[in-house]
């Protein structure tokens, strides 16, 4: 890994940011973000551990937010935090795990990584694969609308106040970190505004200035509804049957299949039944309908 930079226009100049090429044996990477792990959450938790003992991936990357919060490196001996730990580590012990910070997890640190076998992945990172440029990030730092967010995030981020706040006892930091987590104002502060989405225009200039023609961030919910053409409130009430549902088979037609990036939308629904253990059991699998009558006839049964 590189470190390198690059000259802005008259927006000023670009991040710092790391060059990561992949090796040429590697055939398939995963990109995870954003599942704010907890011990609330131990479904979640579970689904990740399945994916990652079964994934064919040769790298995984964790482009931030793994955590709903981390106080510290010193946590990682709690019993919760110690699971992921060898969690993380199994992964590792496999696979390339890399690991890039977000608005939530941004303390995690280099006692943590070596923990787990992690490497560390800068925001924003410029990975190199199969003859393509990719431009990592969280994404949070290019919500510039949401000026109060980024005042916090430049802030929390600075040496001086992370010492300050890992000088303080770890009861005393988990303590801060609850009341946080209860308190929507307090949220609010490490999340952004609700409705804060990523600076399209200097999001473009950093893939321009960086030489990329593809970014890889953790999604907002303005994005995700815009390219699905779906509100939030149906994508949740889906999610929330597909949590409940026993046994869930996947039937899909020609529409998925056939346009540029059919390969990976399949792959895609088959990693989603399979962190719910929906392949191999009664009642749940995958289902392609191929040809022209079939595809008729699927879409005559409103499936």
């Amino acid at each position: 890994m590189e470190a390198g930079s690059a000259a802005g226009a008259a927006a000023g100049p670009l991040p710092p940011y790391f060059d990561y090429a992949t090796p040429a044996s590697w055939r398939q990477m995963d990109f995870i973000s954003d599942l704010h792990l907890c011990a609330a959450m131990p479904r979640t938790v579970d689904a990740l551990a399945r994916h990652l003992r079964q994934t064919s991936a040769d790298a995984v990357f964790i482009l931030g937010d793994l955590f709903e919060v981390w106080v510290g490196d010193d946590a990682r001996g709690l019993p919760f935090e110690s699971a992921c730990v060898d969690m993380l580590a199994d992964a590792a012990s496999r696979r390339q795990v890399a690991f890039m910070v977000g608005n939530r997890d941004f303390l995690l640190g280099p006692a943590m990584l070596r923990a787990c076998g992690l490497m560390g992945l800068p925001d924003p990172t410029v990975l190199t694969a199969w003859g393509q440029r990719l431009l990592l990030s969280h994404g949070d730092a290019l919500c510039l609308a949401d000026k109060p967010y980024q005042a916090f995030r430049r802030e929390v981020r600075s040496a001086e106040w992370q010492t300050t706040f890992l000088a303080r006892p770890l009861d005393e930091r988990l303590a801060i970190a609850a009341t946080m987590r209860q308190a929507s104002d307090e949220r609010w502060r490490f999340d952004g505004a609700a409705d804060a989405d990523i600076d399209t225009g200097e999001a473009v200039r950093w893939m321009h200035g960086l030489g990329t023609a593809e970014l890889v961030h953790g999604h907002g919910w303005d994005e995700i509804e815009r390219l699905s053409g779906l509100p939030r409130a149906e994508i949740e009430g889906t999610a929330r049957s597909y949590a409940r549902a026993k046994a869930t088979m996947a039937v899909y037609g020609m529409g998925l299949t056939q346009h540029r990036a059919g390969v990976q939308t399949v792959r895609m629904l088959a990693s989603l039944l399979l962190m719910r253990g929906n392949i191999g059991r009664p009642g749940a699998g995958i289902c392609p309908v191929r040809g022209h009558s079939n595809v008729q006839g699927q879409r005559a049964v409103y499936v």
